[in-house]
C-alpha cells in the first residue's frame, strides 16, 4: 500500500514566514522492479529517474547486476532498459549531463575496480564507453555535475577530476583537503557541489566544491554523526542528508537539512521507510528520490521527498484528489462489536466519528496507518467517520457497532 506520510515539521528562511512556511512530505511509490539490492546507482534526465547495477553477497555469494531500469514520475511505474555497457557492476557512481545519463568507476562480483565512464542516450537506449578517469580504479566514489560538467573522485582517494562530455576528455582538480571520505552523501546547490559522511570514525564536516575557482570550502559539520553509505539530494535549494550506518554497521533512519545560506543544519523527523545504508539518492525536478540499499535484508522500497508550501504550490490538493478517487481508508470488521482496524494509506491522519445527528462522539489525531479502533461505550447504532489529513477531508462513510 502506498503511505503518505506529513510531517508538519516547519520549514522557514531569510524570506518572509508567510512565503516560506512548508510541510516536508514523504510519498511511497511504486518499488524498484528487480531483485533487491544496494550499492546500486541512481539520477535523473529531465523528468525521469534512472536506477541500476549493484548487487547480493548474502550467505557469502556476492552477486552483481547491470540491470538498467527508467521511473516514470508522471505514471508512476518502471520500466526496463538496456543493460549497463559495462558489465555487471556494483559501488560505482552515476550522475547525468543534459539528456545524457553517466556511469563508471565500481567494481565487480570478483572484486576488480574500474575507472571507465559510460555514457547513456535514453532517446536511443544505448550505452557508448566514453574516456576512463585518469585515476586509480575503486568503487565508494562520488560524483555529480555542475554547468554541463561532470565531477568525480573520492572513495578512499583524495583526487579530483572534472569530465567535458563535448570534448570527451578529464581535467585533475584540486584534491580534496579534508579525511578522504567513501561512499559519501553528496548534493548540488546552484554551482556548488557538496560532500559529506563517508567516514568511520569522526564526525563529518561538510565540504563545498566550487567549480569556478576549483576551491574546496569548509562548512558546517554534519550534526549526524560518523557515517558511510548514507544518501543526499537537493530540494529547493536545501540540502538534504540521512541514513547510512557506522563502521560496525548499526544502521540509521535520521535526516537532516542543510541551509548553505546560514550554514547550519536542522534535525528533520526520521525517514518513514526502514533503516539502511548503500542507499540511492537523487533529484528529479524540485523533489528528491531514494531507495534500495540493505541493513543486513536487501530492499526495493523507493521514496520521493518533497516541501509543500502552501502559498506557492497545491501538491497536497492534488495528493488529497488522488485519494479521494481512491479507497482511502479501510476499516474492518465493519460492522463492529469490539473493535476494528483502521487502516490509511496517508499518515499520520486524524480520524472522527459522528452519530446519526451529526454530533462528534470519537475523534483521535495523528492515528497510525493501522489504527485499532475500540468502541469502549459507544452505543451500538449506525455512525458516520470521517479521515482528514492537514485539515483536508480525504474520506467519509459510515459504520455500524453492533
Amino acid at each position: 500500500m502506498k503511505k503518505i506520510l506529513l510531517f508538519l515539521f516547519i520549514a522557514t528562511s531569510l524570506q518572509t514566514f508567510a512565503d516560506t512556511t512548508g510541510y516536508y512530505l514523504w510519498v511511497q511509490k511504486a518499488e524498484f522492479p528487480p531483485i533487491a539490492r544496494h550499492r546500486a546507482i541512481g539520477f535523473s534526465i529531465g523528468d525521469k529517474g534512472y536506477m541500476g547495477l549493484g548487487h547480493v553477497n548474502a550467505g557469502g555469494v556476492n552477486i552483481a547486476y547491470p540491470d538498467f531500469w527508467e521511473y516514470d514520475k508522471s505514471t508512476n511505474s518502471w520500466s526496463q532498459k538496456a543493460d549497463f555497457g559495462g558489465g555487471t557492476r556494483f559501488g560505482a557512481v552515476g550522475f547525468s549531463i543534459g539528456t545524457k545519463g553517466y556511469a563508471g568507476t565500481g567494481t565487480s562480483a570478483s572484486y576488480v575496480d574500474f575507472n571507465d565512464l559510460w555514457e547513456y542516450n535514453p532517446a536511443s537506449n544505448t550505452w557508448i564507453q566514453k574516456s576512463p578517469m585518469p585515476g586509480v580504479a575503486r568503487d565508494g566514489a562520488t560524483g555529480f555535475s555542475i554547468n554541463g560538467k561532470g565531477y568525480l573522485g573520492l572513495g578512499y582517494y583524495n583526487d579530483w577530476y572534472e569530465f567535458d562530455p563535448q570534448t570527451n576528455s578529464w581535467l585533475v582538480k584540486a584534491p580534496y583537503p579534508a579525511a578522504v571520505p567513501f561512499y559519501s552523501a553528496s548534493f548540488v546547490i546552484d554551482t556548488v557541489g557538496y560532500v559529506c559522511t563517508g567516514e568511520y570514525t569522526f564526525p563529518s564536516q561538510l565540504m563545498a566544491y566550487h567549480p569556478s575557482t576549483d576551491s574546496w570550502l569548509p562548512r558546517a559539520f554534519f550534526p549526524g554523526g560518523a557515517r558511510f553509505g548514507a544518501m543526499g539530494f537537493s530540494v529547493n535549494r536545501k540540502g538534504f542528508v540521512g541514513l547510512g550506518c557506522t563502521y560496525g554497521y548499526a544502521d540509521f533512519k535520521d535526516f537532516y537539512e542543510y541551509d548553505p545560506v546560514t550554514n547550519s543544519w536542522d534535525s528533520l523527523p526520521d525517514f518513514p521507510g526502514s533503516r539502511r545504508h548503500y542507499v540511492i539518492g537523487f533529484n528529479m525536478g524540485n523533489k528528491g528520490y531514494c531507495g534500495t540499499g540493505t541493513n543486513g535484508t536487501n530492499l526495493k522500497d523507493f521514496w520521493e521527498f518533497y516541501c509543500y508550501i502552501p502559498t506557492i504550490d497545491t501538491t497536497v490538493i492534488d495528493f488529497i484528489g488522488e485519494f479521494n478517487s481512491k479507497n482511502a481508508v479501510k476499516i474492518f470488521p465493519n460492522p463492529i462489536l469490539n473493535d476494528a482496524t483502521i487502516q490509511v494509506s496517508i499518515s499520520p491522519a486524524d480520524f472522527s466519528l459522528f452519530d446519526i445527528s451529526g454530533k462528534k462522539v470519537f475523534e483521535k489525531k495523528n492515528i497510525p496507518d493501522n489504527y485499532l479502533f475500540e468502541r469502549k461505550n459507544l452505543l451500538s447504532g449506525v455512525y458516520m467517520f470521517s479521515v482528514s489529513v492537514h485539515g483536508n477531508k480525504i474520506q467519509t462513510g459510515k459504520i455500524i457497532l453492533l
